[in-house]
């Protein structure tokens, strides 16, 4: 017995061993899992319901992957909200307000220093090959040469010299390499940043280190030229006919929505082949994603890696009765596809929980093991992505996101120098490319292809760049086209303009250069164009009694919330609105007795988000 005893003993101490040599492998062998990759996948201007005519995106990533339903840009314009992705911030707190100087665009960005702390410097300084392919920041690279390089990319493909927005004739900056690019179909832009993200991460896999690539389409973004394959698609597109399109009452809306006018037939017509445009452009992104996920298959790395796709802010197109744009805080502009693919994301879940573009740069840290710096405002969805489908549909996570617009400040003609002393710009400081505009505009303020918001970066070219969809060129337009065309689409971040499209001057392959755009959506009965005021474009103010007549969107701050909006005007005007019943938002219940409780609960969270620092600004709830 004293025998089977001691065996006994034996026993359970070399089991013990084992069990505990067992421990140790196994986390060795989880210390020494590879860090994950982080794919990040932006569009330009998107909206939320796009993704329902991109058949590969639904099969690879929301089939594979979380969709959030509720996610949503702080400003719905490009550079701002580019540079709360970058960085995790609010716009107040990142100081790039709008596209343009004085109080926006890259110039802003690099002169507060804003480059010097992103996503891109945080991995790298973490031990990650890093890449930027793309857009980057309107007004990239200013005054500081072509060449330039922003801190914290190891790989580096943007454009820096031409009109990448059109997707031909471009000058890529590829890591200090100037490479320009012509107007064949091996040229589009789309498909040259796919060939360069393919590039980085095979040389990434063959090097054995973690990458964080972001990658930024110019799609849809005007004039969503489409790629020469795709030309044949969606010819009978037409825009969804909710109740907000061409918005019958707006009798509830904010002024500057009542001085518009409802849209005449062909500017719906040319509204619906624009909308047909942008969903063609967006083909090349679809299959974009196809190819970069066979990619990372071939290469071993899809299984450990993140692919997250978003787009940078939205844009409404005959909603309240508004033509092209975006800026305001209804749904069109802000709410935008975010979908994530990755190690331990639940595959086909909705996500309800309310996030935002300022949660993408804490998220991609926490993802890689690092930290983000304490400015940042927003949190980690870490605990959605890898939790329970109950977690991500939680409501709770957050109660409130803020939304801001400003406009250009000081007119965009003047800046502050080092010491406060005021300056004028230039006249035109990219020339060619604002020639046609400086020509008509005293004192212009250059918005050249790569800084301008407008349609401007899409249209204006002294050179005579060619597009696939159409091929045209500016100089076969009469001097009275070329004003209208620069009148028209010069200070889309100040007024929002009743006149045709661009496009409409534009035509589909086998038309005359010129035409409008009827033909192609077979109204041959549509009204002919209004005529316009000499100069092509209808002045911002002047109506009756001094009223706007297609004024600016006036500033303001807005919360949006998981079931309503709510938004203060600088002109005191409210809009507030229930999006369980009324998902259009065309019913503006500001001041109904039934809402005066929630609306001064947004109010208050306004001041809150809006007026703290960053250190504290949108404070977590506890779980």
């Amino acid at each position: 017995m004293f025998r089977s005893r001691c065996f006994s003993s034996w026993l359970l101490i070399a089991l013990a061993l084992l069990s505990l040599t067992l421990l140790c492998l196994a986390r060795e062998a989880l210390a020494a899992e590879p860090p994950p990759n982080i794919l990040f996948i932006l569009t330009d201007d998107q909206r939320y319901d796009d993704i329902e005519h991109m058949p590969i995106l639904q099969r690879e990533l929301v089939g594979h992957g979380m969709l959030f339903e509720r996610y949503f840009s702080n400003v719905s314009l490009c550079c701002p909200s580019r540079m709360s992705i970058l960085r995790g911030q609010y716009a107040h707190n990142t100081g790039v307000l709008t596209n343009n100087e004085p109080n926006g665009g890259f110039g802003v960005a690099h002169t507060l220093g804003a480059e010097n702390s992103t996503i891109g410097v945080w991995l790298h300084e973490h031990g990650y090959r890093t890449a930027l392919i793309g857009k980057y920041l309107n007004g990239y690279p200013g005054n500081l040469g072509a060449s330039y390089i922003p801190p914290g990319w190891d790989f580096w493909a943007s454009s820096s010299i031409g009109n990448p927005y059109s997707e031909y004739n471009y000058t890529l900056n590829e890591n200090g390499k100037l490479v320009q690019y012509g107007n064949s179909p091996e040229d589009y832009g789309t498909d040259v940043y796919t060939r360069k993200a393919t590039e980085f991460i095979k040389s990434c896999s063959s090097e054995r280190k973690p990458f964080f690539m972001y990658l930024a389409f110019y799609a849809p973004h005007a004039p969503a030229t489409p790629a020469p394959r795709h030309m044949g698609l969606f010819k009978d597109a037409k825009i969804p006919r909710t109740p907000a399109f061409n918005q019958a009452d707006v009798s509830k809306m904010p002024q500057y929505i009542q001085n518009l006018p409802p849209l005449s037939n062909q500017e719906i017509a040319s509204a619906d082949f624009y909308y047909g445009k942008r969903l063609r452009s967006l083909q090349a992104v679809d299959e974009a994603i196809e190819t970069l996920c066979k990619t990372l298959a071939e290469t071993n790395q899809l299984n450990n890696t993140y692919i997250v796709f978003a787009a940078d802010n939205g844009y409404h197109l005959g909603q309240h009765r508004m033509r092209r744009g975006k800026m305001t805080a209804y749904d069109t502009d802000i709410h935008l596809p975010l979908i994530v693919r990755g190690p331990g994301v639940a595959a086909g879940v909705k996500a309800e929980a309310l996030v935002g573009n300022i949660d993408l740069a804490p998220t991609f840290a926490d993802l890689a093991g690092a930290k983000a710096p304490d400015f940042v405002d927003g949190r980690s969805m870490t605990p959605l992505l890898h939790g329970t489908g109950k977690t991500a549909k939680a409501r709770t996570w957050r109660e409130e996101f803020l939304v801001e617009h400003w406009q250009a400040g000081a007119g965009g003609r003047k800046r502050r120098a080092a010491g406060g002393q005021r300056i004028s710009e230039a006249k035109c400081q990219h020339s060619p490319h604002c020639a046609l505009q400086c020509a008509h505009l005293a004192d212009c303020y250059c918005c050249d292809a790569n800084s301008s918001n407008a349609s401007m970066a899409d249209h204006l070219d002294e050179q005579k760049y060619k597009s696939s969809e159409p091929r045209f060129e500016l100089a076969s337009y009469s001097e009275q086209e070329r004003t209208e065309l620069a009148q028209e689409n010069a200070d889309e971040e100040s007024v929002q303009t009743t006149e045709r499209a661009p496009e409409d001057l534009s035509t589909e392959p086998g038309q005359g250069g010129g035409q409008a755009d009827t033909a192609a959506v077979g109204q041959p009965d549509v009204a002919a164009p209004k005529k316009r005021r000499p100069g092509g474009r209808r002045r911002s103010f002047g109506g009756a009694g001094g009223a706007p007549e297609f004024g600016p969107i006036p500033e303001y701050k807005a919360i949006r919330a998981p079931e309503n909006t709510y938004v203060e005007y600088v002109t005191g005007e409210r809009e507030f609105y229930r999006l369980i019943e009324d998902p259009f938002e065309v019913n503006n219940m500001t001041g109904d007795s039934g809402v005066k409780g929630l609306e001064e609960k947004f109010s208050q969270a306004i001041r809150r988000l809006s007026n703290h620092p960053a250190s504290t600004v949108d404070q977590r709830r506890s779980e």
